[in-house]
């Protein structure tokens, strides 16, 4: 039973990483090394608490193995308010509550641009004044 308990402790975590690395994935912009950096410092961030855990932390100096206990510790709680952002961004996309260019629009843009459509664009506006005024 109790390795059980354990390995759904870790089951959540790493479910909530993949969910979130999605997300981040949609989300940046298409520079392949900007994707890859946010999602490898969630990942690292994420390791950090893992190694503090195991007590790796205990023959390092104190003012590094307590930055890194407090990298790894803070990034449970980013991780889990940004998986309830999203959720909520996604079941108010579902629910037809918002719309779902506001989730992806770079993403949207590209598959606009890749079925060969036609994206408007802006033009300043004349405006023409009367006779009297500058």
């Amino acid at each position: 039973m109790k390795t059980m308990w354990m390995m759904i402790f870790l089951l959540l975590p790493l479910l909530g990483i993949a969910y979130i690395a999605w997300h981040v994935w949609c989300l940046l912009p298409c520079a392949l090394w900007l994707r890859v950096s946010a999602i490898a410092l969630l990942a690292v961030s994420f390791l950090t608490l893992m190694f503090g855990m195991r007590g790796l932390y205990d023959s390092m100096p104190l003012p590094v193995g307590t930055a890194l206990y407090e990298i790894g510790t803070s990034s449970i709680f980013v991780m889990m308010y940004l998986v309830i952002l999203f959720l909520v961004l996604d079941i108010a996309r579902l629910c037809l509550w918002k719309p779902s260019t506001w989730q992806h629009p770079l993403l949207c843009q590209q598959r606009i641009r890749h079925l060969g459509w036609q994206i408007p664009h802006r033009h300043p506006l004349r405006v023409h004044r009367g006779k009297g005024e500058n």
